[in-house]
């Protein structure tokens, strides 16, 4: 049997109408290795999952050592590695965040949050923004639905009201009381009616190609909530476990939501899990209300959680992701400041963007697509947003300098070969 890309595309449903056009082989720190032996130098950590890099020696040992006692046990029972689990998120989330709800993933983490938050505000209404990305089920995409999605699978979750993207999420530099004029305006409309039951937003915008507020944005959005009666879910999904610099995202800006989502980085990939972090208070409206899923985590998937959090602090890889992050950005400004099609250069620890724009300006999908395949061709895989037509980079936390290096002037010559 002959494996290869297009064999794939015959069994397996395609979600997306772009993808890698090879098998997987193996991968190791941060490289992924095709069926054809292929090395790839991985600037995507699987979107965000893979922070701790691949095929860690201490995450086989977990799982292995848990493997001689139980993979598995009936959702009536708890395991020790989940109780250990617990605890260690409790501990590094902010109080009075102290309850998790089991979740095998960030799709189901956060339609946890959907359902605590209308049942202990008994109100129905959630604000989510525009291009934000929060899960594919009904309840999760509902929140970042596109008209796409609307025309094909509506009508979408009732009352799930998108909101703009706050302008300082663009200009971060905006003063206080622009701030509180210019991006307050929809939102504080809508949460002073009082029947909102919550906002959910990520900390750093990611999947709009990685934006992040003005230092009061989420004060301000707190306080509003607040007054409002209104929940604050932060989805941490993407930007939790030291991506961004800190263990989450939110740390950037010195507020506790009423709700914390998180999942891929969790394990780094090695074993699904994901988790809803809520107060005692919220969560004792979830009785009667929300199920344990079967495979909301497992002692296997616990134990590589355990195991994966462990190596994020040893290793100190959150001031990591501060360092090199900053290091590529610097990199990346040298590098590509006078190439063609080259937009705006951002990023927050280690989950960076460049916008593709045509030479009006314009934004450019079909060149951000181009970058990606051409890098893929010279050994170097990226990611791309549609909605903002980004590269995406977002490599594992544990990268060497060197690889950084090797990659960054892959992606320059990528960018070169670009043709209007």
């Amino acid at each position: 049997m002959i494996l290869k890309w297009e064999s794939s595309q015959r069994h397996i449903g395609s979600t997306v109408d772009w993808g890698h056009g090879f098998v997987v082989e193996k991968a190791y720190g941060a490289t992924i290795v095709d069926i054809d032996g292929r090395e790839y130098i991985d600037f995507s950590s699987g979107w965000n999952t893979a922070n701790i890099g691949w095929g860690r020696p201490e995450i086989k040992q977990a799982i292995l050592r848990q493997l001689e006692k139980t993979a598995f046990r009936p959702v009536w029972c708890v395991s020790e590695p989940e109780i250990k689990l617990a605890e260690k998120l409790v501990a590094l989330t902010p109080n009075p965040l102290e309850v998790c709800f089991k979740a095998t993933g960030g799709t189901e983490s956060n339609e946890i949050a959907l359902m605590l938050a209308r049942s202990y505000t008994t109100k129905s209404k959630i604000i989510s923004f525009e291009t934000e990305y929060h899960g594919g089920t009904y309840g999760s995409l509902s929140l970042s639905r596109t008209k796409i999605v609307t025309k094909k699978l509506g009508p979408m979750l009732p009352d799930i009201v998108q909101v703009s993207l706050p302008p300082c999420f663009f200009d971060p530099c905006m003063s206080i009381s622009d701030c509180r004029d210019r991006c307050f305006t929809e939102i504080g409309e809508l949460l002073s009616a009082g029947d909102v039951a919550a906002v959910i937003i990520e900390a750093v915008l990611t999947n709009p190609g990685v934006f992040k507020p003005g230092l009061t944005f989420f004060s301000e959005l707190r306080r509003r909530c607040d007054e409002a009666k209104a929940l604050l879910i932060i989805d941490e999904v993407g930007t939790g476990f030291g991506r961004t610099g800190k263990m989450f995202a939110i740390e950037h800006f010195n507020i506790v939501p009423d709700i914390m989502t998180i999942a891929k980085g969790l394990s780094g990939g090695y074993v699904p899990i994901g988790a809803t972090i809520t107060t005692k208070e919220i969560a004792r409206s979830g009785k009667g209300v929300l199920d344990t899923p079967t495979f909301g985590w497992t002692p296997l998937a616990c134990a590589a959680a355990l195991a994966s959090i462990e190596i994020i602090e040893k290793e100190q890889l959150c001031n990591r992701a501060d360092e090199m992050g900053k290091y590529i950005r610097d990199q990346l400004s040298k590098l590509l400041r006078n190439v063609p099609f080259v937009g705006n250069i951002r990023g927050v620890g280690m989950e960076l963007a460049i916008d593709v724009v045509k030479a009006n300006g314009e934004r450019w999908y079909e060149g951000a697509a181009r970058v990606v395949s051409e890098s893929e061709k010279k050994g170097l895989i990226i990611e791309m947003t549609g909605s903002v037509c980004a590269v995406m980079l977002m490599p594992p936390l544990i990268i060497t300098k060197e690889q950084i290096d090797i990659g960054i002037s892959r992606l320059v010559e990528s960018f070169k070969s670009l043709k209007s």
